[in-house]
């Protein structure tokens, strides 16, 4: 079966880090590249830095997201405890509470009930 791109350039990688050339490789194309973006003028410029940015953005987005706002494992369940502890014993109230929470903080969208 023949090899995709995406596979084909992890084979090229491998086989120059296996070489000892990759990081030669990285300094060229990073060279290509800064004379490619002082060539850009006018519009092409705005939208580079336009498409540069919008990535920038969601790259910090995503590390932002996978961040937990706990430093370790044990006042996570410390909280997670108190808050089921909090909860009615009845499941039914249970899921109503947590649904208007999650509601309330933005995790799900808002219902008018």
């Amino acid at each position: 079966m023949a090899l995709t791109n995406t596979q084909k350039q992890k084979c090229y990688r491998e086989n120059l880090k296996a070489r000892g050339l990759y990081h030669a490789m990285k300094a060229k194309y990073a060279e290509r590249m800064r004379i490619y973006r002082q060539s850009l003028t006018g519009q092409t410029k705005q939208d580079y830095d336009k498409r540069h940015a919008e990535s920038q953005r969601t790259y910090r987005n995503k590390n932002k997201m996978s961040k937990n706002g706990f430093s370790t494992r044990q006042p996570f369940g410390k909280a997670m405890k108190k808050a089921k502890r909090a909860l009615p014993k009845d499941l039914d109230r249970k899921t109503m509470v947590v649904r208007a929470l999650a509601q309330a903080v933005g995790i799900v969208p808002q219902n008018d009930y």
